[in-house]
């Protein structure tokens, strides 16, 4: 398998709320409007991305108190699935570190050459350590990425956000033209990445290769 995009979705209480941000009418980006909650959002730009993707598969972890793997498959086998995104409520606390954690330890995900990670959340985490999660996370997958699109952004997710893309990126959004623009901007770094590591990887092997050869 070559590639592999991972979307945590954060399910937690606080995605059950607004947007904070009241739309203005004068501002044609903002469209928090649409979304009754924050959780809604996260979900349309889950389907609307997923469905861009092309020659990888995907999986969806949702994390409230606790993780757990909604889907991993192909695109074929996530459109059948994706009507069961409508049955998933926000519910208790956010544990961001054990979605984290939950990737580096699913072996599964060892059979990937690259591991793309977009974390869908409003940042407010509030259980365990996802710096840490995110380094071991890293450490396991060194030529992986991190991505956190926060939606409805405040200064406390904010940092958590920061913490946990170590190497990638973090956007703000509260409109559907600011989300999908973030998501493709850095599903194609993400991809440009990929090839990149994948070079390096190979480029390793052959150095090492040659080097334990013996010289004629």
């Amino acid at each position: 398998m070559s590639a592999i995009w991972i979307v945590l979705l954060d399910v937690s209480g606080s995605m059950g709320d607004g947007f904070t941000k009241k739309p203005t009418p004068t501002n044609a980006l903002t469209e928090v409007g649409r979304w009754k909650t924050k959780l809604e959002a996260a979900k349309d730009l889950l389907v609307s991305q997923v469905h861009a993707t092309r020659g990888q598969d995907i999986a969806v972890i949702a994390f409230s108190t606790q993780a757990r793997c909604e889907f991993k498959g192909s695109l074929a086998d996530f459109t059948k699935w994706e009507k069961k995104l409508e049955d998933i409520q926000p519910e208790y606390q956010t544990n961001l570190a054990d979605a984290l954690s939950l990737i580096t330890q699913d072996k599964d995900f060892e059979k990937y050459k690259a591991i793309a990670v977009l974390v869908l959340s409003d940042g407010l985490s509030n259980i365990g350590d996802p710096k840490q999660a995110a380094e071991d996370l890293i450490n396991k997958y060194p030529y992986g990425r991190i991505d956190t699109i926060l939606i409805d952004e405040t200064p406390k997710g904010r940092v958590i956000a920061e913490q946990v893309s170590i190497n990638g990126w973090v956007k703000p959004a509260e409109s559907i033209l600011q989300l999908e623009q973030a998501v493709v901007s850095g599903h194609m770094a993400s991809l440009r990445q990929s090839i990149a590591s994948l070079a390096y990887q190979r480029y390793d092997m052959e150095y090492s290769l040659a080097k334990a050869s013996p010289n004629k």
